[in-house]
Protein backbone atom coordinates (compact mmCIF):
# COMPACT_ATOMS: atom_id res chain seq x y z
CA UNK A 1 0.00 0.00 0.00
CA UNK A 2 0.99 3.51 -0.84
CA UNK A 3 1.41 5.15 2.66
CA UNK A 4 3.07 8.73 3.07
CA UNK A 5 4.56 9.32 6.55
CA UNK A 6 4.66 12.35 9.23
CA UNK A 7 6.80 15.09 6.63
CA UNK A 8 4.83 12.91 3.46
CA UNK A 9 7.36 10.36 2.72
CA UNK A 10 6.30 7.23 1.01
CA UNK A 11 6.85 4.80 3.95
CA UNK A 12 8.82 1.81 2.00
CA UNK A 13 11.35 4.14 1.23
CA UNK A 14 11.82 5.68 4.40
CA UNK A 15 12.58 1.82 5.27
CA UNK A 16 15.32 1.56 2.77
CA UNK A 17 16.89 4.65 3.60
CA UNK A 18 16.89 3.63 7.16
CA UNK A 19 19.09 0.81 5.86
CA UNK A 20 21.05 1.89 3.60
CA UNK A 21 22.12 4.99 6.29
CA UNK A 22 22.96 2.96 8.94
CA UNK A 23 25.15 0.25 6.66
CA UNK A 24 27.03 3.94 5.85
CA UNK A 25 27.03 4.20 9.33
CA UNK A 26 26.02 7.29 9.48
CA UNK A 27 23.97 8.53 12.79
CA UNK A 28 22.36 11.31 12.15
CA UNK A 29 20.67 10.29 8.71
CA UNK A 30 20.04 6.96 10.12
CA UNK A 31 18.06 8.78 13.08
CA UNK A 32 15.91 10.74 11.02
CA UNK A 33 14.65 8.05 9.30
CA UNK A 34 14.26 5.88 11.87
CA UNK A 35 12.02 8.53 13.76
CA UNK A 36 10.25 9.96 10.51
CA UNK A 37 9.00 5.89 11.23
CA UNK A 38 8.44 6.35 14.80
CA UNK A 39 6.93 9.86 14.91
CA UNK A 40 4.53 8.77 12.33
CA UNK A 41 2.67 6.31 14.66
CA UNK A 42 4.28 3.44 14.10
CA UNK A 43 6.15 2.92 17.59
CA UNK A 44 5.81 -1.26 17.80
CA UNK A 45 6.16 -1.23 14.05
CA UNK A 46 9.75 0.67 13.87
CA UNK A 47 10.98 -1.58 17.16
CA UNK A 48 9.97 -4.47 15.53
CA UNK A 49 11.86 -3.33 12.27
CA UNK A 50 14.89 -2.52 14.20
CA UNK A 51 14.73 -5.86 15.84
CA UNK A 52 14.60 -7.25 12.42
CA UNK A 53 17.70 -5.75 11.40
CA UNK A 54 19.76 -7.00 14.21
CA UNK A 55 19.23 -10.31 13.40
CA UNK A 56 19.57 -9.27 9.12
CA UNK A 57 23.08 -7.60 9.37
CA UNK A 58 24.27 -7.76 12.96
CA UNK A 59 23.96 -10.94 14.82
CA UNK A 60 26.46 -13.02 13.69
CA UNK A 61 29.52 -10.72 14.14
CA UNK A 62 27.53 -9.37 17.27
CA UNK A 63 25.76 -12.39 19.10
CA UNK A 64 26.04 -10.74 23.22
CA UNK A 65 24.46 -7.84 21.71
CA UNK A 66 20.86 -10.01 21.56
CA UNK A 67 20.74 -10.25 25.35
CA UNK A 68 21.73 -6.21 25.98
CA UNK A 69 19.02 -5.58 23.49
CA UNK A 70 16.15 -7.73 25.40
CA UNK A 71 17.36 -6.73 28.56
CA UNK A 72 16.90 -2.66 27.42
CA UNK A 73 13.48 -3.54 26.27
CA UNK A 74 12.16 -5.45 28.94
CA UNK A 75 12.82 -1.98 31.13
CA UNK A 76 9.96 -0.69 29.07
CA UNK A 77 7.09 0.56 31.17
CA UNK A 78 3.11 0.55 30.50
CA UNK A 79 3.10 4.21 31.97
CA UNK A 80 5.77 5.76 29.54
CA UNK A 81 5.74 3.00 26.68
CA UNK A 82 6.01 5.72 23.90
CA UNK A 83 8.61 7.83 25.40
CA UNK A 84 10.43 4.40 26.46
CA UNK A 85 10.36 3.32 22.82
CA UNK A 86 11.85 6.08 21.70
CA UNK A 87 14.68 6.00 24.39
CA UNK A 88 15.30 2.32 23.66
CA UNK A 89 15.24 2.84 19.42
CA UNK A 90 18.08 5.46 19.89
CA UNK A 91 20.48 3.16 22.01
CA UNK A 92 20.46 0.48 19.90
CA UNK A 93 20.63 2.60 16.90
CA UNK A 94 24.04 3.95 18.50
CA UNK A 95 25.10 1.13 19.45
CA UNK A 96 24.62 -0.52 16.10
CA UNK A 97 26.11 1.97 13.91
CA UNK A 98 29.51 1.39 16.19
CA UNK A 99 29.36 -2.18 14.98
CA UNK A 100 30.92 -4.97 12.06
CA UNK A 101 27.90 -6.33 10.01
CA UNK A 102 27.81 -8.78 7.35
CA UNK A 103 24.82 -9.37 4.99
CA UNK A 104 24.77 -13.22 4.73
CA UNK A 105 21.21 -12.94 6.85
CA UNK A 106 19.97 -10.31 4.67
CA UNK A 107 20.79 -11.70 1.41
CA UNK A 108 20.12 -15.31 2.22
CA UNK A 109 16.63 -14.64 3.89
CA UNK A 110 15.76 -13.04 0.72
CA UNK A 111 16.88 -15.63 -1.54
CA UNK A 112 14.43 -18.02 0.46
CA UNK A 113 11.85 -15.95 -0.28
CA UNK A 114 12.11 -15.62 -3.71
CA UNK A 115 13.56 -19.05 -4.61
CA UNK A 116 11.48 -22.02 -5.56
CA UNK A 117 11.07 -25.48 -3.94
CA UNK A 118 9.47 -28.29 -4.28
CA UNK A 119 8.07 -29.82 -0.69
CA UNK A 120 6.80 -32.64 -2.02
CA UNK A 121 10.00 -33.92 -3.12
CA UNK A 122 11.10 -33.37 0.89
CA UNK A 123 10.33 -36.29 2.73
CA UNK A 124 11.80 -34.71 5.87
CA UNK A 125 12.21 -30.88 5.77
CA UNK A 126 14.00 -30.94 9.44
CA UNK A 127 16.68 -34.05 8.30
CA UNK A 128 17.08 -32.10 5.17
CA UNK A 129 18.07 -28.85 6.29
CA UNK A 130 20.76 -30.23 8.59
CA UNK A 131 22.24 -32.59 5.89
CA UNK A 132 23.42 -28.92 4.89
CA UNK A 133 24.71 -27.14 7.11
CA UNK A 134 28.12 -28.07 7.03
CA UNK A 135 28.80 -27.22 3.05
CA UNK A 136 28.70 -23.46 3.17
CA UNK A 137 27.44 -23.38 -0.66
CA UNK A 138 24.15 -25.01 0.20
CA UNK A 139 22.98 -22.44 2.65
CA UNK A 140 20.87 -20.38 -0.56
CA UNK A 141 18.80 -23.69 -0.71
CA UNK A 142 18.81 -23.95 3.62
CA UNK A 143 17.70 -21.05 3.68
CA UNK A 144 14.48 -21.08 1.20
CA UNK A 145 13.44 -24.74 3.25
CA UNK A 146 13.53 -22.42 6.27
CA UNK A 147 11.57 -19.62 5.15
CA UNK A 148 8.93 -21.43 2.95
CA UNK A 149 8.36 -24.54 4.53
CA UNK A 150 4.80 -24.02 6.49
CA UNK A 151 5.55 -26.42 8.97
CA UNK A 152 8.00 -23.46 10.74
CA UNK A 153 4.94 -21.31 11.44
CA UNK A 154 4.59 -23.26 14.41
CA UNK A 155 7.07 -22.03 17.18
CA UNK A 156 7.78 -25.91 18.60
CA UNK A 157 8.64 -26.63 15.14
CA UNK A 158 11.22 -24.09 14.85
CA UNK A 159 12.77 -25.22 18.46
CA UNK A 160 13.07 -28.68 17.03
CA UNK A 161 15.02 -27.32 14.08
CA UNK A 162 17.45 -25.46 16.00
CA UNK A 163 17.36 -28.53 19.01
CA UNK A 164 18.75 -30.09 15.58
CA UNK A 165 21.08 -27.54 14.56
CA UNK A 166 22.59 -26.97 18.13
CA UNK A 167 23.37 -30.85 18.06
CA UNK A 168 24.94 -31.38 14.84
CA UNK A 169 27.11 -28.00 15.08
CA UNK A 170 27.68 -28.50 18.73
CA UNK A 171 29.56 -31.70 17.62
CA UNK A 172 32.02 -29.22 15.52
CA UNK A 173 32.49 -26.39 17.45
CA UNK A 174 32.32 -25.17 21.57
CA UNK A 175 28.53 -24.12 22.36
CA UNK A 176 26.81 -24.23 25.03
CA UNK A 177 23.56 -26.42 23.86
CA UNK A 178 21.82 -25.64 27.18
CA UNK A 179 21.80 -21.86 27.51
CA UNK A 180 21.43 -21.52 23.78
CA UNK A 181 18.33 -23.44 23.66
CA UNK A 182 17.04 -21.79 26.58
CA UNK A 183 17.80 -18.40 25.44
CA UNK A 184 16.22 -18.64 22.10
CA UNK A 185 13.27 -20.48 23.24
CA UNK A 186 12.73 -17.67 24.87
CA UNK A 187 12.83 -15.30 21.83
CA UNK A 188 10.74 -17.38 19.81
CA UNK A 189 7.61 -17.76 22.69
CA UNK A 190 7.50 -14.52 24.21
CA UNK A 191 8.69 -11.73 21.03
CA UNK A 192 6.73 -10.64 18.33
CA UNK A 193 4.45 -13.40 18.37
CA UNK A 194 3.17 -12.40 15.17
CA UNK A 195 6.56 -12.04 13.31
CA UNK A 196 7.00 -14.89 11.10
CA UNK A 197 9.85 -13.35 9.19
CA UNK A 198 11.25 -12.45 12.09
CA UNK A 199 11.12 -15.70 14.33
CA UNK A 200 12.57 -17.60 11.31
CA UNK A 201 15.38 -15.00 10.97
CA UNK A 202 16.44 -15.69 14.54
CA UNK A 203 16.91 -19.67 13.47
CA UNK A 204 19.01 -18.44 9.99
CA UNK A 205 20.98 -15.75 12.03
CA UNK A 206 21.76 -18.27 14.83
CA UNK A 207 22.33 -21.23 11.99
CA UNK A 208 25.09 -18.55 10.49
CA UNK A 209 26.56 -17.70 13.64
CA UNK A 210 27.52 -20.64 14.78
CA UNK A 211 28.88 -21.71 11.16
CA UNK A 212 31.25 -18.38 11.74
CA UNK A 213 32.14 -20.34 15.24
CA UNK A 214 33.15 -23.15 13.01
CA UNK A 215 35.32 -20.90 11.02
CA UNK A 216 36.89 -19.13 13.27
CA UNK A 217 35.32 -15.47 12.44
CA UNK A 218 36.32 -12.93 14.97
CA UNK A 219 33.36 -11.85 17.06
CA UNK A 220 32.85 -8.11 17.97
CA UNK A 221 33.66 -6.85 21.97
CA UNK A 222 30.87 -7.33 24.08
CA UNK A 223 30.95 -3.50 24.69
CA UNK A 224 28.03 -1.25 24.98
CA UNK A 225 26.76 2.43 25.04
CA UNK A 226 25.78 3.79 28.30
CA UNK A 227 21.95 4.43 28.83
CA UNK A 228 22.33 7.77 29.38
CA UNK A 229 18.59 8.83 29.26
CA UNK A 230 19.27 12.52 30.29
CA UNK A 231 21.18 13.30 26.89
CA UNK A 232 19.16 10.84 25.00
CA UNK A 233 16.45 12.32 25.60
CA UNK A 234 17.79 15.77 24.57
CA UNK A 235 19.04 14.20 21.24
CA UNK A 236 15.47 13.23 20.51
CA UNK A 237 14.43 16.22 20.70
CA UNK A 238 15.46 17.09 17.31
CA UNK A 239 13.49 14.29 15.87
CA UNK A 240 10.71 15.00 17.16
CA UNK A 241 7.63 16.69 15.44
CA UNK A 242 7.53 20.39 15.70
CA UNK A 243 4.26 22.77 15.25
CA UNK A 244 4.37 24.18 13.39
CA UNK A 245 5.23 21.67 10.18
CA UNK A 246 6.97 23.06 7.12
CA UNK A 247 8.31 20.26 4.58
CA UNK A 248 10.99 22.70 3.63
CA UNK A 249 12.25 22.58 7.03
CA UNK A 250 11.45 19.32 8.67
CA UNK A 251 11.82 16.75 5.23
CA UNK A 252 15.74 17.23 5.48
CA UNK A 253 16.77 14.12 3.33
CA UNK A 254 16.29 13.15 -0.23
CA UNK A 255 14.90 9.46 -0.49
CA UNK A 256 16.80 9.07 -3.64
CA UNK A 257 20.09 10.36 -2.17
CA UNK A 258 21.46 6.62 -1.95
CA UNK A 259 22.31 5.03 -5.14
CA UNK A 260 21.22 1.29 -3.83
CA UNK A 261 17.83 2.57 -2.82
CA UNK A 262 16.91 1.78 -5.89
CA UNK A 263 17.37 -2.43 -5.23
CA UNK A 264 14.41 -2.58 -2.59
CA UNK A 265 10.81 -3.50 -3.47
CA UNK A 266 9.46 -0.09 -3.09
CA UNK A 267 5.72 0.75 -3.71
CA UNK A 268 6.47 3.44 -6.69
CA UNK A 269 7.61 0.36 -8.46
CA UNK A 270 3.90 -1.35 -8.89
CA UNK A 271 1.63 -0.90 -11.32
CA UNK A 272 -0.88 0.53 -9.21
CA UNK A 273 1.33 3.21 -7.97
CA UNK A 274 2.35 4.42 -11.06
CA UNK A 275 0.96 7.89 -10.47
CA UNK A 276 2.84 8.70 -7.17
CA UNK A 277 3.79 11.89 -8.50
CA UNK A 278 0.30 12.95 -8.63
CA UNK A 279 -0.63 11.25 -5.27
CA UNK A 280 1.80 13.15 -3.45
CA UNK A 281 0.80 16.41 -5.18
CA UNK A 282 -2.50 16.65 -5.41
CA UNK A 283 -4.06 14.08 -2.99
CA UNK A 284 -1.33 13.63 -0.14
CA UNK A 285 -4.34 13.79 2.29
CA UNK A 286 -5.73 10.49 1.13
CA UNK A 287 -2.50 8.73 1.50
CA UNK A 288 -1.47 10.13 4.30
CA UNK A 289 -5.02 9.43 6.29
CA UNK A 290 -3.70 5.62 7.56
CA UNK A 291 -0.12 6.95 9.45
CA UNK A 292 -1.62 7.56 13.05
CA UNK A 293 -0.20 10.56 13.25
CA UNK A 294 -2.80 11.97 9.94
CA UNK A 295 -5.13 10.16 11.22
CA UNK A 296 -5.62 12.42 14.74
CA UNK A 297 -5.03 15.46 13.14
CA UNK A 298 -7.69 14.73 10.34
CA UNK A 299 -9.71 13.34 13.41
CA UNK A 300 -9.55 16.87 14.97
CA UNK A 301 -11.12 18.23 12.11
CA UNK A 302 -13.66 16.35 11.71
CA UNK A 303 -12.28 14.34 8.57
CA UNK A 304 -13.42 11.03 7.76
CA UNK A 305 -11.51 9.05 4.42
CA UNK A 306 -13.96 8.60 1.42
CA UNK A 307 -12.50 5.06 -0.34
CA UNK A 308 -14.92 5.48 -3.34
CA UNK A 309 -13.49 8.30 -4.48
CA UNK A 310 -9.95 7.67 -2.71
CA UNK A 311 -10.55 11.04 -0.91
CA UNK A 312 -10.65 12.76 2.47
CA UNK A 313 -13.90 14.55 2.84
CA UNK A 314 -14.78 17.34 5.78
CA UNK A 315 -17.68 18.45 7.71
CA UNK A 316 -19.08 21.55 7.46
CA UNK A 317 -16.22 23.95 8.16
CA UNK A 318 -13.65 22.70 9.27
CA UNK A 319 -11.59 22.22 5.89
CA UNK A 320 -10.66 25.69 6.39
CA UNK A 321 -9.28 25.69 9.67
CA UNK A 322 -6.89 22.30 8.67
CA UNK A 323 -5.31 24.08 6.07
CA UNK A 324 -4.64 26.96 8.24
CA UNK A 325 -3.61 25.34 10.72
CA UNK A 326 -1.38 22.43 8.72
CA UNK A 327 -0.31 24.57 5.93
CA UNK A 328 0.59 21.88 3.43
CA UNK A 329 0.65 22.26 -0.11
CA UNK A 330 3.26 20.23 -1.73
CA UNK A 331 1.92 21.05 -5.33
CA UNK A 332 2.90 24.89 -4.15
CA UNK A 333 6.59 24.06 -2.89
CA UNK A 334 9.51 24.41 -5.24
CA UNK A 335 10.74 21.38 -7.09
CA UNK A 336 13.65 20.65 -4.94
CA UNK A 337 11.71 20.14 -2.08
CA UNK A 338 9.01 17.95 -3.65
CA UNK A 339 11.50 16.09 -5.39
CA UNK A 340 13.09 15.28 -1.50
CA UNK A 341 9.99 12.68 -1.89
CA UNK A 342 9.01 12.18 -5.40
CA UNK A 343 13.21 12.62 -6.96
CA UNK A 344 13.64 9.97 -9.31
CA UNK A 345 14.92 6.47 -8.36
CA UNK A 346 15.72 3.94 -10.54
CA UNK A 347 14.59 0.40 -10.67
CA UNK A 348 18.09 -1.32 -11.27
CA UNK A 349 18.64 -4.39 -9.33
CA UNK A 350 22.15 -3.92 -9.21
CA UNK A 351 22.60 -6.52 -6.36
CA UNK A 352 26.30 -7.83 -6.91
CA UNK A 353 27.70 -4.01 -6.62
CA UNK A 354 25.78 -3.89 -3.04
CA UNK A 355 26.88 -6.76 -2.02
CA UNK A 356 30.17 -6.09 -2.92
CA UNK A 357 30.36 -2.19 -1.35
CA UNK A 358 28.92 -3.65 2.05
CA UNK A 359 29.69 -7.75 1.53
CA UNK A 360 33.47 -7.23 3.05
CA UNK A 361 32.96 -9.39 5.97
CA UNK A 362 30.46 -11.78 4.70
CA UNK A 363 30.64 -15.53 5.65
CA UNK A 364 28.80 -17.10 2.92
CA UNK A 365 29.56 -16.21 -0.80
CA UNK A 366 26.77 -15.80 -3.02
CA UNK A 367 27.81 -14.30 -6.23
CA UNK A 368 26.74 -16.59 -8.56
CA UNK A 369 22.77 -16.57 -6.66
CA UNK A 370 22.59 -13.17 -6.75
CA UNK A 371 22.01 -12.45 -10.23
CA UNK A 372 19.01 -14.40 -10.14
CA UNK A 373 17.50 -12.78 -7.23
CA UNK A 374 14.83 -9.80 -7.99
CA UNK A 375 14.39 -6.99 -5.49
CA UNK A 376 15.07 -6.82 -1.88
CA UNK A 377 11.89 -6.73 0.42
CA UNK A 378 11.80 -4.84 3.07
Amino acid sequence: MYQLTRYLYELSEVKGNLIMALLNKDNKETLFWTFEYYYSGFPCETVNFIIQIYYDFYYVLNPTFEKYMFIQLKKITLENEYEELALFIKLIIDNLILRPYTLDVFMLRNMGLQFEVDFDEIEDVNNEIISLLMDQDNYGYMSTLLMQCDKFTDVKELEALHSEVIETMGSHVKINKNVKTKETNALLRKCYKDEFILKRTIILAKIINYNSIKENKKMHRSIYLENDIEKQTEELYMYKTKYPTTLKEDAKYATNKNDFIGIFQLERFKEENKNYKENYLQNWEYYAYDAPYWMNIFALYRAYKDEIHKKILFYDEEENEFYEEVDYFPDELPKEIQDKSIGKIEKVCNLNEFYGKYGDRNLIKIEEEIADMDLISL
